[in-house]
């Protein structure tokens, strides 16, 4: 149906009104994914809560989508929105460990700040997803990086308790002394 719609000259950037989603943010197959780009599809549109195609897919579960979008355009893996905030802080701050778990295997950067200097170790630990945090920190992740509050991971995982990822940020020598 989307190619005989496309060979009809449909726009493939158009989108519905409300939620501003394109063909592009309910793609659910690699085939799709293909013909709309193939087609001039915007992957960088973003709906009506500032999330583009990868996000959406990300949110979805979808991660096949995902997977063949980062293969078609791989800028897209740490692209940041107007928040300044990358597809993997948007999988931890949503909670979504599924996501965030698969964007670190699929090689995403791990620590980009968003637009208030908050990494996703950050949003791990605020969330207190110590298991996610952890694994953050094993990839090196930095657990003194400020915000602009001037809080760091470290400090959040104090405040929160979580000490095995104070243990952690500590004796991986990834926050500094001073």
């Amino acid at each position: 149906m989307v190619n005989v719609l496309l060979a009809a000259k449909a726009d493939p950037n158009k989108c519905c009104k409300d939620q501003k989603l394109t063909p592009l943010h309910s793609a659910t197959t690699a085939e799709v994914v293909d013909l709309l780009l193939d087609h001039g599809a915007d992957p960088n549109a973003e709906d009506h809560r500032g999330d583009n195609a990868v996000s959406v897919a990300i949110f979805r579960g979808d991660f096949e989508v995902v997977h063949h979008l980062f293969e078609r355009l791989p800028e897209l893996k740490n692209q940041k929105d107007q928040y300044g905030r990358t597809p993997l802080i948007k999988a931890v701050a949503s909670g979504n460990v599924e996501a965030a778990n698969w964007l670190l295997e699929a090689g995403v950067e791990i620590d980009l700040p968003d637009a208030r200097g908050e990494t996703p170790l950050t949003y791990a630990v605020v969330k207190k997803e110590a298991e996610l945090a952890l694994k953050l920190i094993e990839l090196g992740a930095k657990g003194d990086r400020k915000d602009a509050a001037g809080n760091t991971p470290l400090l959040w995982a104090q405040r929160y308790g979580l000490s095995d990822v104070v243990e952690k940020l500590t004796d991986a020598g990834l926050v500094s002394s001073a």
